[in-house]
Parts: C-alpha cells; structure tokens; sequence
C-alpha cells in the first residue's frame, strides 16, 4: 500500500481523471463543483451506501446508488448540507484518519489478501462483507475486483458518524464505490440512518421515473 496523500495528485494517470486529492476532498464533505463532478463520474460501476447494520444475505438494492441520476452533483451537495458533514469539515471537527492508494504494481495474491478483511482499522462493526463484493461484480458481470482506495472518516459534529469508503476496480474496468457509515450517538443512528434510507428511496424513485420518460 501507499500512503500517499495529497502528493499524489494525478495519482490515475491522466490530469483529468479524478485523483486521490479530489477523492479526499469529494469524501470529506468539502468539495468545489469541478472536484465534486470530476469523482461522480468517475464512478461507473456499483455505488454502496450502507449502514453498519445492514444483512449481506438481504437484498442491496435499497443501498444502491448507481441508477443514473442517483448520484450526481445536486444530490451530492445536498448530503453535504442536510448531514452536516460540511460543516463538520468546516468547523474542522471532522478527522481524516485514513487515505491510501493501493499501488498498481501489486499482484493479484497481495491484493487479494487485503480485500479478504474489509474490516475498519477504528471500528469492527464497519465491514464490508464477500458478499457485497459478489453484488457488485454481478453488477458489471465480472470475475475480480481488487482494492484501489481506502478513506475513513470521522464527524464529530454529526453524532460521531464514522465512515469507511472503499474503491475497487473490477476485470470490466469499472470504478466501483462502497461505504459503510456508523454512528456512536445511538439517537443519531436510530434516526439518521431510518432518514437517509428514506430520502435514498425518494432520489431512486426520481430516477426512475426521469428514465422511464
């Protein structure tokens, strides 16, 4: 793994990829427009937005966020504002303890066996399970998927969310994004995550409807 954090600014290769500066940006809830559009559509395969408390064996469509127009820069801004994950960022109440970027010249076998503990390094009950892997390479029907980015977060002014967001690229060549979030306020998990499921419903039957017409 590297830890590269914001030297690493064209860390895909191209200037006008997303790179791990923007991702950092774009996951810590403090993003200009170009950044925030550049990492949106960077995602072109499976979008996982999940609580701690979610059942692999159950159905992951009600976390899913990949529907065109499920994600895009307006529903992305309001997150920021409704969550208050800005402004926890803004206050700098907001900590950034992990951004790493696996280095493309590891092999298979390494990569495999980091993608065999998808555990948080702060909190044990952010995890992302085999499980959820297999739904997302259903998704692009693909055989692989190796790690690319690992960010953690913690907002301390929203209930003490914690966030784990991983990135994985598939033998299809898609940018996958999977996170896992947590709060340490029980009133604010109760609540919080019944709320964003519900707007999550909202957004997805928006799309669907903009689809169908």
């Amino acid at each position: 793994m590297k830890s590269n954090v914001a030297s690493n600014r064209h860390a895909n290769g191209s200037p006008s990829s997303a790179t791990l500066f923007d991702y950092q940006n774009f996951h810590g809830m403090l993003c200009n427009p170009w950044r925030a559009s550049r990492c949106i559509h960077s995602f072109d395969g499976m979008i996982l937005f999940m609580p701690s408390s979610y059942t692999p064996q159950r159905d992951l469509t009600t976390y899913d966020y990949s529907m065109k127009g499920m994600l895009t820069p307006l529903s992305y801004y309001l997150l920021v504002m409704f969550s208050f994950t800005g402004l926890s960022t803004l206050l700098k109440m907001t900590s950034m303890r992990l951004a790493i970027e696996i280095d493309d010249n590891i092999d298979q076998q390494q990569n495999e066996s980091q993608v065999s503990d998808l555990t948080s390094k702060y909190n044990s009950n952010l995890r992302i399970e085999p499980e959820v892997l297999d739904y997302c390479k259903r998704y692009t029907q693909s055989s692989s998927m190796k790690l690319k980015r690992w960010f953690e977060y913690r907002f301390a002014l929203c209930g003490g969310l914690e966030v784990i967001m991983l990135h994985f690229v598939c033998d299809q060549n898609k940018l996958h994004l999977v996170e896992v979030y947590d709060f340490e306020n029980w009133i604010w998990r109760k609540y919080v995550t019944s709320f964003v499921i519900n707007i999550s419903k909202v957004f997805r039957n928006a799309a669907a409807s903009s689809k169908a017409k």
